[in-house]
């Protein structure tokens, strides 16, 4: 079986070896559907991304997969995320096969660095759409949300020595050029050089967690955290302008291009978790938001969680569906700038 069959097929599996980069790494091959193809133009919306990685690392696992899961179910060791990051390069829509390629990255200590590569077969050649950092940590835990790092277990230890990155640069495609690869940022009209907490709140929102936000660990999972960014700036911008929200995009539409989690610790089900969304820049053609993720404990205080950042452009389509960068129309600017608290920043030039 060549390569263009294995990856067109609707779903298939394999380890290879990377020659460029001397490492095994993992292939999968699926095809996305309807649920994914949420973006107003019926592209793939951002989140799943995310979710694709979490499905596509725990499969690669499979060797080991059932001792690792009869280790955290005991409820005594976990894997825990401390960041994610997402870089979006090309559209994708519904059944355009896709393969994922996912590598880890040189361990240390009890720390795992993980990528997941994200290509479309376009004209019989891969293109990249996506790519997904992580990093995750091999715990013992302690306490209900409360871990420390650990040793890891021999198993796990002699599958990531098979499996890890051997050189100290990777040799891939993550220069790929694409649609969304290089934006051509207009001017920024607002831009403070800190921002501190709490600072020009723009919106919130609080979700209680339950047992389907949660996995094996027992911990609110990773990319739950990318979907309440999702549902914070689409709800923020449907309040300005709610018109743009019906028929297919036609009008434009806020697509994010990138995204990045920084997490402190571990949200539980049935916490009650307080977002908040506030502007970090706001330019001619795109936003760069800030979230913060609060547990609300019982005293009325709050803990910290996670520190988010979200990018999104404002994206048209050419007569040929091509998508490219526009300016955001002039109604949603006078909105998202009526937000923002000009008082002890003054607009950049």
């Amino acid at each position: 079986m060549n390569d263009l069959d294995f990856i067109q097929k609707t779903r298939a599996e394999r380890w290879v070896y990377d020659l460029d980069n001397q490492q095994h790494i993992f292939q999968y091959t699926f095809i996305p559907t309807f649920k994914e193809s949420a973006n107003l133009d019926k592209s793939v919306y951002f989140t799943n991304f995310l979710i694709w990685t979490g499905k596509v690392r725990e499969l690669a696992l499979a060797e080991i997969g059932v001792q690792l899961a009869d280790d955290l179910a005991t409820g005594h060791w976990g894997l825990v995320t401390n960041w994610a990051d997402l870089k979006i390069i090309n559209e994708v829509f519904s059944y355009q096969p896709i393969l994922a390629i996912f590598r880890i990255g040189k361990v240390f200590n009890s720390v795992i660095p993980l990528t997941c590569e994200f290509y479309k077969v376009v004209s019989d050649e891969l293109k990249l759409i996506a790519v997904v950092g992580q990093e995750t940590t091999w715990v013992e835990i302690i306490g209900h949300g409360k871990v420390k790092p650990a040793m890891f277990p021999d198993y796990l230890e002699t599958y990531l020595d098979k499996t890890k990155q051997r050189l100290d640069v990777l040799n891939h495609l993550h220069k790929e050029k694409g649609v969304f690869s290089d934006p051509v940022v207009g001017k920024s009209l607002f831009h403070p050089p800190v921002l501190p907490s709490g600072f020009n709140i723009a919106e919130s929102g609080k979700f209680i967690t339950t047992l389907e936000d949660a996995n094996l660990v027992g911990n609110v999972y990773y990319a739950n955290y990318f979907i309440w960014q999702g549902r914070l700036r689409d709800g923020l911008i449907h309040k300005v302008a709610p018109q743009y929200f019906k028929g297919n995009g036609h009008l434009g539409a806020f697509v994010c291009t990138h995204a990045h989690l920084d997490y402190l610790r571990d949200a539980m089900p049935f916490d009650t978790i307080l977002v908040t969304l506030s502007f970090q820049e706001i330019a001619i053609n795109q936003i760069v938001l800030r979230y913060e993720y609060f547990r609300e404990l019982d005293n009325g205080n709050k803990e910290k969680l996670a520190i988010g950042q979200h990018t999104s452009s404002w994206v048209t389509h050419t007569e040929d569906s091509k998508a490219e960068f526009s300016p955001i129309p002039d109604e949603i600017m006078t909105a998202l700038l009526d937000k923002v608290d000009f008082s002890q920043h003054k607009i950049s030039a």
